[in-house]
């Protein structure tokens, strides 16, 4: 098994309370395309406290996280849909209310 030594850097992210550096490793290569990982890929990443492994998703894997993805992305926007709606019709009820005579809401005639 041939070995690459990678330091490990650090990234900020802001919080609450101001600024918090977190571990970031990065890799680029393209040794990596060698070994099967290629540009656009999703990847599984295995962790516990012995370390972490890194494998490419084979194209069933892929086709099914991408499927996952995409039935997210459907059920998003039909709730931002469904609020469109609501937001619509409301919208449409005032705008009636509007435009009908003063007398259908009150006593008075309009002059």
């Amino acid at each position: 098994m041939k070995q690459k030594k990678i330091k490990v850097q650090y990234r900020s992210r802001a919080t609450a309370h101001g600024y918090t550096d977190t571990p970031m490793i990065q890799m680029a290569g393209n040794w990596l395309e060698a070994l099967g990982f290629s540009i656009g890929d999703t990847i599984m990443m295995e962790y516990d406290e012995d370390g972490i492994r890194i494998q490419p998703l084979t194209l069933e894997e892929q086709a099914e996280a991408e499927k996952a993805e995409l039935e997210f992305s459907i059920r998003q926007k039909q709730k931002e849909l469904k609020s469109m709606q609501k937001r619509s019709g409301a919208d449409r009820r005032r705008t009636v209310m509007v435009a009908e005579s003063v007398s259908r809401y009150s006593d008075t005639v309009p002059v």
